[in-house]
């Protein structure tokens, strides 16, 4: 009976002497820093516009025009030149009336477009964890009793089961 009462005190101290751990064991479960990235996209649109400038351009026709009574006619064309973009002018002669057409494209292209930028904002903010609980040197001293503790009751069993169990090594 005494024996037994021995083995459980002696258990009961290994078990108080090592109820405390290490800051190394401690910062393993606790990280002492913390990191929350926020990443933020923000989409821009913007709305652009151009006109493109074509240079001007002419087309040019010389004629030779007669009067016979009362009605003009066109006799001759004396020179033409057509243009880069106009064409060769149409005449007639209607009702003592010259009529002369050229057409060309339009002299200004106005355009319109649209961007999208995207520009991504990353936030990262750290918190700091503040070790509050620091081991003084009375639980750094029940530390090690407790390992000291722990390896002694190894080697108690140890040779506890060796001397129960191979009884020919006495």
């Amino acid at each position: 009976m005494g024996n037994k009462i021995l083995n459980y005190g002696l258990l009961f101290v290994i078990l108080i002497f090592s109820g405390c751990i290490n800051a190394k064991r401690c910062a393993k479960y606790i990280q002492p820093v913390q990191a929350d990235t926020v990443i933020k996209d923000s989409i821009v649109e913007r709305i652009r516009d151009s006109t493109i400038y074509i240079d001007a351009d002419t087309s040019v026709l010389n004629a030779l025009l007669k009067c016979a009574g009362d009605k003009v006619k066109l006799v001759e064309i004396l020179h033409y030149t057509q243009g880069k973009l106009a064409k060769l002018p149409i005449i007639h002669i209607k009702d003592n009336i010259l009529y002369v057409k050229c057409t060309i494209d339009s002299l200004a292209i106005y355009f319109q477009w649209r961007e999208k930028d995207v520009f991504r904002s990353l936030k990262t903010s750290h918190v700091y964890v503040k070790i509050t609980n620091e081991l003084t040197g009375w639980q750094w001293f029940q530390i090690w009793c407790g390992r000291i503790l722990w390896m002694l009751a190894g080697l108690f069993i140890v040779w506890i089961v060796i001397k129960k169990y191979l009884p020919f090594l006495k």
